[in-house]
């Protein structure tokens, strides 16, 4: 991280000014080294060592596609969003809310659900990041965790998903 892109704390607000910030849930994963911090709400499901398959047709930059809730869901790599490639299997995916297109981003691994208050959440200044993915950094007990939005990361990854989801029939 260049010091241009270190966290600073978010502005204090005051409590008589506006109603404390509600906590909010997220579920921390590991890619690589490093940890990034999604909303809890933005994740439909986590799956432990996704089976997937390649069809011909499909764009390289995607990772396959699994079979998910009878759906072809195409498994993108976090690496062009994120700058973290997950390990070549990966150890896990977690399939993103999204009713109409569902995707799925590749993990290596589903640690926790935290909650964190929002004075434990620290905005990014100057942070080089062309998706705009990353949202913040949280501190948590055991260090630092990178947030990311779900709609710039959905975003980001679609760029990857070539082949669109679709019902089995």
């Amino acid at each position: 991280m260049s010091p241009s892109s270190r966290p600073t704390p978010a502005a204090p607000t005051s409590r008589a000014a506006a109603p404390a910030a509600r906590p909010h849930q997220f579920l921390v994963v590991r890619i690589g080294p490093e940890r990034f911090a999604l909303p809890l709400d933005a994740v439909e499901e986590a799956l432990d060592a996704p089976e997937t398959y390649r069809p011909p047709e499909l764009d390289e930059r995607c990772l396959g596609l699994l079979h998910w809730r009878g759906r072809h869901v195409p498994l993108c790599s976090p690496e062009p969003a994120l700058g973290r490639a997950a390990a070549p299997t990966p150890g896990a995916a977690l399939v993103l809310a999204d009713a109409a297109e569902p995707l799925a981003v590749a993990i290596d691994d589903a640690l926790d659900v935290v909650t964190l208050p929002a004075e434990r959440i620290l905005a990014l200044r100057g942070l080089r990041d062309p998706y705009g993915v990353v949202t913040g950094m949280a501190r948590l007990d055991d260090g630092l965790v990178a947030l990311v939005g779900a709609a710039p990361l959905r975003a980001a990854l679609r760029g990857q998903a070539a082949a669109p989801s679709r019902a089995d029939g």
